[in-house]
C-alpha cells in the first residue's frame, strides 16, 4: 500500500493537468459558436474559446429561415469613442 500512496503524490500534478484539459475543452464544446442553431430570435450569448476573450453572438435569421447564431454588426469606433474608455 506504501507505493500506491507514493505514486499519487508523485504523479497527482500529471492527474490534475489532464483534468484540467478536459475542462477546458467541455467549456469550449458547450459555448455556442457561429453558424451553429439557435432557438429564439436576437438571443444574445458569448462564445467562449481558449485563450481569446469572449465574443457575443446574436440569434438572426436566415434568407432561407433558419435561426443561427452570427457576430453582431458594431458600428466602427471614432476617436473620441477611444478616448472615453479607460
Amino acid at each position: 500500500m506504501p507505493t500506491a500512496s507514493l505514486n499519487w503524490r508523485r504523479h497527482w500534478g500529471l492527474a490534475a493537468g489532464i483534468v484540467t484539459g478536459l475542462l477546458f475543452i467541455a467549456l469550449q464544446w458547450s459555448s455556442p459558436h457561429v453558424g451553429e442553431p439557435c432557438s429564439r430570435l436576437g438571443e444574445i450569448t458569448q462564445e467562449r474559446r481558449i485563450g481569446l476573450p469572449a465574443r457575443r453572438l446574436m440569434c438572426v435569421a436566415t434568407v432561407d429561415g433558419n435561426l443561427v447564431y452570427a457576430r453582431p454588426m458594431m458600428p466602427p469606433r471614432t476617436k473620441l469613442a477611444s478616448l472615453n474608455e479607460f
